[in-house]
């Protein structure tokens, strides 16, 4: 039996690429055999080598998933985890560097919504179709990335006004965006490459204009299916469950303003980027919508038989069935 995790505190002062992962996760899916090990890999990390600390993240969001799934499972494989994370950095910092970040074998699509939206049904629904894999929730890996892009941009600002202690060597945008890329592409897991042509996950933690944007620049060709409810009007507070759009303790009718809020966003982001992003309305989700999304993603030989329908309190009910289509 391996060893009891020990209960962290909720913000563990961790070092730089461990904090950064966890600070919005529970301390408690860190153990004691993993945090020596980052320690050790990003205390020989300084610039120039900066600028591949993506890299390292992306390492380090791939180990998080598999902790918890291994703490899910009584933790029998944390050490394992702890091996393949120290083995994993040298690999991804040798293929760092200049790509096409509208290159690959697959294309990128994300599925967004405030919450309440549907969001995980659509993703049900495109993984039934062959050659789509659309991942889970991440917990919002790319809100962190947006930090990290950020930080380094005032890096290269005051590195370039000569400002003492704050030097570095240039700084390629397009190699942090493709080490970016690859950060995701560790995030959503393992998947069979010769059969996946449409890649990406679900999530309810990126709603704002400022992270939507952050998007297209990490993935300028990625299509975009942003899910809402239409009745949000007539929704009842009390029946709303905490969600990612939720603040800090909100519920009820600020949890509702503050998804109204973000649904807006995402309806008006939308509005400015019809090329690639469509929105889907819950209460509209019919077999002919379906189908619809599917001409627009480009795909061809298959279409939906049957889909989940939403009642006027926008639960839905009912399931998909795709068949094949000459």
């Amino acid at each position: 039996m391996p060893p009891p995790l020990p209960r962290l505190r909720p913000h563990c002062s961790l070092s730089f690429i461990a904090y950064r992962i966890t600070r919005n996760t529970p301390c408690r899916l860190i153990s004691s055999v993993v945090v020596p090990r980052i320690h050790v890999v990003t205390a020989a990390v300084q610039p120039p080598m900066a600028p591949r600390l993506p890299l390292l993240l992306a390492a380090a969001a791939q180990l998080q998933l598999r902790l918890a799934a291994s703490l899910a499972t009584g933790g029998r494989t944390v050490a394992r985890s702890a091996r393949d994370f120290a083995a994993a950095v040298p690999a991804l910092i040798a293929h760092g560097g200049e790509c096409d970040l509208c290159g690959g074998h697959q294309q990128w699509l994300f599925i967004l919504s405030a919450g309440q939206g549907g969001s995980t049904v659509l993703q049900e629904m495109l993984n039934a179709i062959p050659g789509f894999y659309i991942a889970g929730e991440n917990f919002g890996v790319l809100n962190i990335l947006l930090e990290e892009y950020e930080a380094t941009g005032k890096i290269v600002t005051r590195s370039d006004r000569g400002e003492p202690g704050w030097q570095t060597r240039p700084i390629s945008q397009r190699h942090l965006l493709c080490a970016m890329q690859t950060v995701m592409r560790n995030v959503i897991g393992t998947f069979n490459e010769g059969n996946a042509s449409i890649i990406g996950f679900e999530e309810t933690r990126h709603t704002s204009r400022r992270q939507l944007d952050f998007f297209r620049k990490v993935f300028p060709c990625a299509k975009f299916i942003l899910s809402s409810q239409r009745s949000l009007a007539a929704s009842d507070p009390g029946a709303l469950q905490p969600h990612a759009f939720s603040p800090a303790g909100g519920t009820g009718g600020a949890a509702l303003e503050s998804l109204r809020d973000a649904t807006r966003e995402l309806d008006l982001w939308q509005e400015r980027h019809r090329q690639s992003a469509v929105t889907v309305k819950l209460e509209d989700l019919s077999v002919e919508r379906a189908n619809d999304l599917l001409s627009w993603l480009g795909v061809e030989g298959w279409r939906f038989s049957a889909v989940p329908h939403a009642d006027k309190a926008g639960s839905l009910s009912g399931r998909s069935r795709v068949e094949r289509w000459a």
